[in-house]
């Protein structure tokens, strides 16, 4: 059986979540020794405006969840989703290194894809991090 639903719309006495702002980047805030010896910027940058998620809560979830990722991530060639300016700005797939180097992110062999440039492969928990200080979203293998 199919049901059709239909949007309801906050009424008069009704609002709209309201969130706290977040509080200000913090010394210690890191969760990993990778995370405490990577190099980000702009940890206040807000990459998701509907819930105040900043670049600081990226990479603190990427050095969180790095071992278990990296078992995924390694050895493989990677496609990446990065937001530049966030999830409501434009968004693009990077599957190739381009002028700016990531650390541990490294080039995969050129024969798996000839006549093209080499796939990339996040060959470290550094690289995942690396990913992260480039507004790296989504990571496709």
């Amino acid at each position: 059986m199919i049901t059709r639903e239909k949007p309801v719309h906050a009424g008069p006495g009704e609002t709209k979540l309201k969130l706290k702002p977040r509080p200000e980047p913090k010394r210690g805030w890191a969760s990993t020794p990778a995370v405490a010896s990577a190099r980000i910027t702009h940890l206040e940058r807000v990459i998701g405006p509907s819930t105040g998620f900043t670049k600081m809560d990226l990479v603190h979830y990427c050095g969180l969840v790095a071992p278990l990722m990296m078992e995924h991530l390694s050895g493989r060639p990677v496609s990446l989703v990065r937001a530049p300016d966030g999830i409501t700005g434009q968004l693009f797939f990077q599957k190739h290194l381009e002028k700016y180097k990531m650390t541990g992110v490294i080039q995969l062999d050129q024969a798996l894809d000839p006549g093209h440039p080499p796939f990339l492969e996040v060959a470290t928990q550094e690289g995942l991090l690396a990913a992260a200080q480039m507004n790296v979203i989504e990571f496709h293998t």
